[in-house]
């Protein structure tokens, strides 16, 4: 991963005209292509991939479960398989040795030496590390809204006590007086 990336390319033009061809067209989630032996250092993000695949941001969201959808559902996922198909990326080394979630699991269970190097495992890894920090995200805002939840709390309750505390006060500054 640490060689020349210069020839990494990134298409949206739809050269080949393989983006209207059945298995492009997101009944498989796939809506687009590396290019292959016609330019190994390119790949080719179809029109359609801009409105049908879901932004990262929203990855908690859709109903979308890692183990039973596919991951290329969203955008930055499907852009980081499709890197590894770049030998500039991938290194001759990344490739498909499992496809889906449960043959990615079988895989590094039976053969871990190649599920290091499955495009579909560190895709999967990718994944979970950014669920991993958006529940941390949530979990910090969620401890911050509690937190200021118990100060709004604290601060009704010094107003509620507030006018007994200045009647209180007042009979004492009165008692004080008459003595």
């Amino acid at each position: 991963m640490n060689g020349d990336k210069g020839g990494v390319l990134f298409r949206c033009d739809n050269t080949d005209g393989n983006c209207v061809l059945e298995g492009y067209l997101m009944d498989d989630l796939q809506a687009g292509h590396w290019r292959g032996e016609n330019a190994t250092g390119e790949t080719v993000i179809c029109p359609l991939s801009y409105t049908a695949r879901w932004p990262l941001a929203g990855l908690c969201m859709y109903g979308y479960e890692v183990s039973s959808r596919e991951y290329t559902s969203y955008f930055a996922s499907d852009i980081h398989h499709r890197l590894f198909h770049m030998p500039a990326i991938g290194e001759y080394t990344v490739d498909h040795y499992a496809e889906g979630y449960r043959a990615a699991l079988e895989l590094a269970v039976n053969h871990p030496e190649d599920a290091v190097r499955n495009t579909e495992s560190l895709t999967f890894f990718a994944l979970e590390s950014m669920l991993t920090i958006l529940l941390y995200r949530v979990k910090g805002v969620q401890d911050l809204l509690l937190m200021h939840r118990s100060r709004k709390r604290k601060k009704q309750q010094r107003q509620r006590l507030l006018p007994l505390l200045q009647k209180l006060s007042r009979s004492r500054l009165l008692l004080l007086r008459l003595r």
